[in-house]
């Protein structure tokens, strides 16, 4: 009678002890699991924006006679996170003066934008900054003058004009690059925006605006902003036609990380009220309505 009392108890402990093991085994899948999930995001790659001059988002919206439309759009940097959630984008109706135009996420430029301009040469010694050869002589004029009030700002610029079809290669490089890592086409599309933007997207697609650069910065980051050339240009951009293009506390609107090193040409008028007032561009143009 012992015997099988002991059989029972040795059947039992065999028991137990199978279902330790068998929820070892399921504890030890588990965490292989999450680890491997782990090291998927790790490796995953990042997607935050580079440089197309630090411009990024992901809408594409062709010009309408419509005043102002919505989108929902985040834009990411190193540095910040642009949201434009909920904001009104001024929508550039057709036309209007060629100083003024808007190239921005919710404004693209037609195909053929190109051929309405002659860029040429900023010239200086600096081969290759080229310019629309409407405004390149107020560009030429406005850095000659602050480096002859104080040679040792330097000023010059270091990136202008971009074509359309050089944009088109440059993003559709970064669409490969995305594709080649297994994203899909759409997504792939939506990533490369946040590095380089669209085509006839990035205001150095106009030929009207300049990254520029003194006192020994030249990084097109934002501590340009404790030169003495950034002071000079924003007490006096607007005497040749410039403004700063997109400035502090207006990221929401422009869509775009505040860049003390970007000028645009909009002509003298609109300059100075823009400056004055210390508005953006997509402001000045909806109160104008042009």
């Amino acid at each position: 009678m012992a015997r099988h009392t002991r059989k029972r108890k040795r059947k039992v402990s065999r028991a137990q002890v199978l279902g330790w093991i068998i929820a070892i085994v399921i504890l030890l899948v588990a965490l292989i699991g999450v680890l491997v999930a782990g090291l998927f995001r790790l490796l995953k790659p990042a997607e935050k924006p580079a440089d197309d001059t630090p411009e990024t988002t992901v809408v594409t919206t062709i010009a309408t006679a419509k005043p102002t439309t919505t989108a929902s759009t985040t834009k990411k940097t190193a540095a910040t996170t642009v949201k434009t959630e909920n904001i009104k984008h001024y929508v550039q109706p057709a036309g209007g003066v060629w100083y003024l135009k808007l190239a921005n996420d919710w404004n693209t430029l037609p195909g053929d934008y190109d051929q309405s301009f002659t860029a040429v040469e900023y010239g200086g010694g600096l081969s290759g900054k080229l310019f629309d050869s409407r405004a390149v002589e107020a560009l030429r004029e406005m850095l000659a003058a602050g480096n002859a009030e104080n040679p040792a700002l330097k000023l010059q610029p270091v990136s202008c004009y971009r074509s359309v079809a050089l944009q088109k290669s440059l993003y559709q490089r970064q669409v490969n690059k995305y594709l080649g890592q297994g994203y899909s086409q759409a997504r792939a599309e939506e990533i490369a925006a946040t590095v380089v933007k669209r085509p006839g997207q990035s205001e150095h697609n106009t030929g009207l605006a300049a990254d520029l650069g003194g006192s020994g910065n030249y990084s097109l980051e934002e501590s340009f902003e404790n030169t003495a050339a950034f002071r000079w240009l924003v007490e006096n951009c607007a005497d040749y036609g410039f403004i700063l293009r997109f400035p502090k506390g207006k990221e929401a609107i422009t869509g775009v990380i505040y860049e003390p090193w970007h000028y645009r040409y909009v002509g003298k008028e609109a300059a100075k009220e823009i400056m004055e007032k210390g508005i953006c561009l997509e402001e000045y143009l909806e109160q104008k309505g042009l």
